[in-house]
């Protein structure tokens, strides 16, 4: 039996989440050790230096079209070997993971301007996203089926014809199982396949993340007759046993649907339950570690490690009625006594270099548990940077917890606060009765005094919400992050999860009507539609977090920026970076406006003059732009080399003195200065002053 892992094609480095850097450099397009990763063979042609010179030649021919007249676009005519290459450096910088917030969006960025430049002049009408791959409507399995080998629907569709099939097909695999979500790449490349080779078996598995699975979903999997007539089994929830065994079955030619978390065709007519044990129930905890990236990194990707510390056990809370989370797995709790816990802390520790990053990635680790983690990291000298996630529970208060967590190098504990509406909270069934945000408050103050940063995931938009109860929640955030500056937040918006408590029981919240994306038998998504009274537009809430989040996590961030707070915030996580910059120190060198300053215009700053006359000047550095009259281009031809505030105020006046007014030149420094366009070098010493008088 020949197996192939295959991975499809999603965001750059899957979403960021497993950065390799080496592929892209040296892009691996055969089968080694019975896997392939498309996505890394996609990313690794797009980001080509040949490939992206062709795209940005494309927009220099169109460049006069006025829906091309962008800033970001000008910003690369007016040196487009700056621009590309920034992209070739980027694309492997980017996994530095010892840069700065302001750093990484700056990379992140770039990026996604090529990736418009891609949109508009080689995918039209496909729009393509680093953090996702092509946006596509991917919840309906019979319109997967229907469009997926036709050109006009799967952007997809050359790619896999011309770089995947032909290495598949050199392979000759018996068992193919399909690495994520049920998607437009694979359905296309599961039919292609099965026209070649009608016997090969395809399966879909590792399809699980935080808010989806197709666990969640087997309700609807019962009715879903065009889904399998294109693949073979899914694997409900990823266990590597339940791969193996699969492969064992198809060997010996035995019949598979009887088997546990494995669901097939005949499960439809079957109807029954794919429970699932605890493989030998084993409490092993589960470690992911990135692959050996390429030299020149200040902190590397390979020392950040996933843990999944109780994979076998579930939230212990379980109440929430939006939280679909639970349902995603198979199993029941595993249960473990105190000998088999310091055990498994004593394997872990074993398994991990020192100096690592860890990221805890179990729904809610019980404050008791932290303390046993952090004690076991103390008594064993180990020197580990790392979070994780908790209840806002009164223990995390108890005796000397906070303490010793931070001895023990916890850096973010993770909160899940959701609102600070009472009302909302109590629909939400998120807290136990007569809780108050006093409790809240107590546990950020303590934890930040001992260096731990507190981290509050939000949800807006809930069924019921209105804007008093949101505006409650705003004025918390803005409470607290003022008074610990520490503290940082995401904002989600609501969705209707179909396993949630919530779509069960609609009708006993503010909602008036389900709404599924397509019809029920052919829906492979996780999320549906509502309406009900005072529901806002989704473009308001929007809008909302991320005019919040700009405003009080990243006042540097332009306001109209490819990537938006949000999406800046989820890509910063999945990376891990926000763990590692909770690890520095805040640069505190800033120095007040002062004409003694000397300054000097940025070298990442490029100008180009537009049509109407006037210059549009684009820092690469901080993506923010300016457009200003001959006023500008003048502050800045002045700055070309270092010199004070005050001594280029003074050159400007006596060239210019009928145009130009001190105040105003005083304004657009300042103004350029916020934006990065032209940089503080160092304030002048009092001899320079003095000769300078």
């Amino acid at each position: 039996m020949k197996p192939l892992w295959l991975l499809g094609v999603t965001g750059l480095y899957q979403e960021f989440y497993q950065p390799d850097t080496k592929s892209l450099l040296t892009p691996n397009t055969k089968i080694n050790e019975n896997f392939l990763d498309s996505g890394g063979i996609f990313w690794s042609s797009l980001l080509q230096t040949e490939r992206v010179v062709k795209v940005v030649n494309s927009l220099e021919k169109n460049i006069h079209n006025p829906k091309h007249q962008r800033p970001q676009f000008l910003g690369i005519i007016a040196n487009k070997d700056k621009f590309i290459s920034d992209v070739v450096d980027y694309r492997i910088s980017i996994c530095d993971q010892g840069i700065s917030p302001a750093q990484f969006f700056s990379k992140l960025e770039t990026l996604s301007i090529l990736c418009e430049l891609y949109s508009l002049f080689e995918f039209y009408p496909f729009q393509l996203s680093l953090q996702n791959g092509f946006l596509l409507n991917e919840v309906s399995a019979k319109e997967l089926i229907f469009n997926s080998l036709t050109i006009s629907h799967n952007p997809y569709l050359a790619f896999i014809n011309e770089s995947i099939i032909p290495l598949i097909m050199d392979y000759y695999p018996d068992v193919i199982f399909c690495m994520g979500r049920i998607s437009y790449f694979f359905i296309a490349l599961a039919r292609l396949i099965k026209e070649n080779l009608p016997n090969v078996h395809v399966c879909f598995t590792r399809h699980s993340s935080e808010y989806y699975s197709l666990n969640k979903i087997e309700k609807y999997l019962r009715q879903n007759d065009s889904l399998f007539t294109v693949i073979d089994s899914i694997i409900l929830e990823y266990f590597n046993e339940s791969e193996q065994i699969l492969l064992e079955r198809l060997s010996f030619s035995k019949a598979i649907y009887s088997l546990p978390n494995i669901f097939t065709k005949k499960d439809k007519i079957n109807n029954k339950k794919n429970r699932n044990k605890v493989p030998q129930r084993t409490s092993l905890s589960h470690i992911l570690g990135r692959k050996k990236q390429v030299s020149g990194l200040k902190l590397s990707p390979e020392f950040f490690f996933d843990i999944h510390f109780e994979p076998y056990v579930k939230c212990y809370w379980n109440k929430c009625v939006f939280c679909g989370i639970n349902k995603k797995y198979t199993h029941e709790d595993c249960i473990e006594g105190k000998d088999v816990f310091e055990r498994k802390i004593q394997d872990l520790c074993n398994r991990l270099p020192n100096n690592s990053f860890l990221w805890f990635i179990d729904e809610a680790i019980q404050p008791s548990k932290l303390r046993k983690i952090a004690e076991y990291f103390i008594s064993n000298n180990l020197r580990f940077t790392w979070q994780a996630r908790c209840r806002i529970d009164k223990n995390l208060l108890s005796d000397d917890l906070p303490a010793i967590l931070a001895r023990s190098g916890l850096k973010e504990l993770r909160l899940g606060l959701e609102s600070a509406s009472l009302r909302i909270l109590e629909l939400m069934k998120k807290f136990e009765d007569g809780f108050q945000l006093n409790q809240v408050e107590k546990i950020v103050k303590i934890y930040t005094e001992h260096g731990i940063s507190i981290h509050f995931p939000i949800i807006i938009g809930f069924p019921g919400e209105e804007v008093a109860d949101r505006q409650k929640t705003y004025d918390f955030l803005t409470t607290i992050k003022n008074q610990y500056p520490s503290v940082t937040f995401n904002i989600n918006i609501f969705n209707l999860d179909v396993s949630s408590t919530l779509f069960k029981r609609w009708d006993d919240y503010a909602i008036s009507k389900i709404v599924f994306p397509c019809s029920p038998a052919d829906f492979i998504g996780n999320i549906v539609d509502w309406d009900g009274p005072g529901k806002p537009e989704g473009h308001i809430l929007e809008r909302e977090r991320n005019s919040f989040m700009r405003s009080k996590l990243y006042p540097w961030m332009p306001s109209k920026s490819f990537i938006t707070p949000i999406l800046f915030y989820r890509l910063s996580e999945t990376i891990r970076n926000t763990l590692g910059w909770k690890n520095l120190n805040p640069n505190t060198n800033n120095l007040d406006f002062s004409v003694d300053l000397i300054i000097q215009r940025s070298n990442n700053l490029v100008v180009k003059q537009k049509p109407n006359g006037e210059y549009l000047a684009y820092n690469w550095d901080t993506h923010h732009y300016i457009e200003g009259q001959e006023i500008m281009n003048k502050i800045l031809i002045t700055w070309d080399l270092p010199k004070s505030i005050g001594q280029g105020i003074v050159e400007i006046e006596q060239e210019n003195s009928q145009l130009f007014d001190k105040k105003d030149i005083t304004i657009l420094v300042k103004k350029l200065l916020n934006h990065g366009h032209l940089v503080i070098i160092r304030m002048m010493t009092k001899t320079q002053i003095k000769y300078l008088k």
